[in-house]
């Protein structure tokens, strides 16, 4: 079963590399467990990279733990952010709606299936490394996962977020084949 009551939905996952780029950015849906939403994204973007200045403040310590889940990172208006740290130093944030109680169990699941996503990419000789991430099928592992946790159907979210990605890369190619 997911992490997610019905007060605690995932709202956003974004990667963040090692020098403060983004290499993913997803927000989710409240009516659906795992569907990418479109519109404005300029709040949840500027969440993630406030979030970011409290992780290098709380890297700059000298209790750095050897756990790559750092937890609840903070609260920033009605969310609560938690954050993953590999040990490329890519940090993966999880934007929650603000709840009394969050199982932090589902959290952890959660990031270490964004990390496994993470590495399959990785090895994918095809893949740009230190590029944003555009894979459609990374975009699919991420969604199944935030609607596992979400507790809705990993399967058609997945299918959603695939199709979705491979349509605007397509798109992509095509405007820049008639240049």
């Amino acid at each position: 079963k997911g992490g997610a009551t019905k007060a605690t939905m995932l709202r956003c996952v974004s990667i963040i590399g090692p020098r403060n780029e983004p290499v993913f950015f997803r927000r989710f849906l409240q009516g659906e467990a795992g569907g990418a939403e479109d519109g404005p994204e300029l709040r949840y973007h500027f969440t993630c990279h406030s979030a970011l200045d409290v992780l290098d403040e709380r890297n700059r310590g000298s209790n750095k733990t050897p756990d790559m889940f750092l937890g609840l990172l903070c609260f920033m208006e009605e969310f609560q952010i938690y954050a993953y740290l590999t040990n490329s130093q890519l940090k993966i944030l999880a934007v929650l709606e603000d709840a009394e109680i969050v199982a932090e169990e589902g959290v952890v699941t959660l990031m270490r299936s964004i990390h496994a996503a993470i590495q399959r990419h990785v090895m994918n000789p095809f893949s740009k490394l230190g590029e944003p991430i555009e894979s459609p099928r990374f975009a699919a592992d991420v969604a199944r996962a935030v609607a596992v946790y979400n507790g809705g159907d990993a399967d058609s979210a997945a299918s959603a977020a695939y199709y979705s990605m491979a349509e605007a890369n397509l798109g992509e190619m095509f405007d820049n084949f008639h240049m």
